[in-house]
């Protein structure tokens, strides 16, 4: 499935206005948690933290993708605390930017604010957000932290004995796969992109599960022998051909893991505008490269959830 949704995620600062989210900041602070709490080589997963939390607050029923920074740092703590990092959980809520971050315990605020962290029903969230609020009201708290109403809707949710997914949670099921192992998987054209150096997989962690495939455009040119400046009528067949495989592969990937929803892909071309440049004589290259990972792409019956050129 092609194109890729590019909705902006905002955050809001203290002014009231609206900054754009920050990825590679949010990365760094994870990272760090996990090296405090002496998990370092546990801190590569940060990567699939980050690509699992944007992945879910772009899937928030909302009109504007805009949240507050104690949003953003309560998922992150939970995303730490189910997927087995209590201590870099602790690390990271240490280091919170907004730990005295107060919500008011209004239905609407407490049910909106779980919108962003609740993959149940719209019925079922508002009879979790009407329990948190009765709590508070019973407790005389006119105002709560956004880790003590997640705690209060985890409560709930058990409780009401539904087994709603969680949208931090969501993102696919089964314990992931290593890149060794799914290169065992890979039908016979992919397998041979591969051993030609064109295309690498990357593993699938149980945190974000999706499909990870770096393409290489410059070792695809090596191998089908391109004429310079290349053709589109040499270049655009060839790559239809490797997006079938790039499918076939997926669908070889895909059947370890359980569900009806396909998993989603991430997609690397890192070399593609040295390709445009080298082998197309192509200067002004932006709009040609969208084309071609297109092309690439077209094949995929997922969602191409992210797609990078670098």
């Amino acid at each position: 499935m092609f194109p890729v949704s590019w909705q902006q995620i905002m955050i809001r600062d203290q002014e009231g206005g609206a900054v754009p989210f920050d990825p590679a900041e949010l990365q760094t602070r994870i990272e760090n948690a996990f090296r405090s709490s002496g998990q370092e080589s546990e801190s590569y997963v940060s990567d699939d933290i980050v690509t699992a939390l944007v992945y879910t607050l772009k899937r928030v029923p909302k009109k504007e993708l805009v949240f507050n920074r104690g949003e953003i740092d309560s998922a992150v703590i939970r995303i730490l605390e189910s997927s087995g990092f209590p201590d870099a959980a602790h690390r990271f809520r240490e280091s919170a930017s907004e730990q005295l971050v107060q919500l008011a315990a209004g239905l609407e605020t407490v049910e909106e604010f779980l919108t962003a962290h609740l993959g149940c029903s719209l019925e079922r969230l508002h009879r979790i957000a009407e329990k948190c609020v009765q709590a508070l009201e019973t407790l005389k708290i006119p105002g709560a932290s956004p880790h003590l109403l997640i705690e209060l809707a985890r409560h709930y949710e058990r409780e009401l004995a539904e087994d709603d997914l969680r949208n931090t949670a969501n993102v696919g099921s089964g314990a992931g796969l290593s890149r060794q192992e799914i290169a065992k998987l890979l039908p016979e054209a992919a397998a041979q992109l591969m051993h030609a150096g064109v295309l690498e997989t990357g593993g699938i962690s149980a945190v974000f599960p999706g499909i990870r495939f770096q393409f290489k455009m410059e070792k695809f040119a090596e191998l089908n022998q391109f004429s310079q400046p290349v053709t589109e009528l040499e270049l655009h067949p060839a790559l239809y051909r490797a997006g079938r495989a790039l499918e076939e592969a997926r669908i070889e990937i895909q059947k370890h893991f359980s569900g009806d929803a396909p998993l989603p892909c991430l997609i690397s071309i890192p070399d593609m505008f040295e390709f445009l440049t080298t082998q197309a004589g192509c200067t002004k290259a932006d709009k040609l490269a969208a084309e071609l990972a297109g092309i690439l792409c077209s094949e995929l019956k997922a969602e191409v959830y992210q797609l990078s050129f670098e």
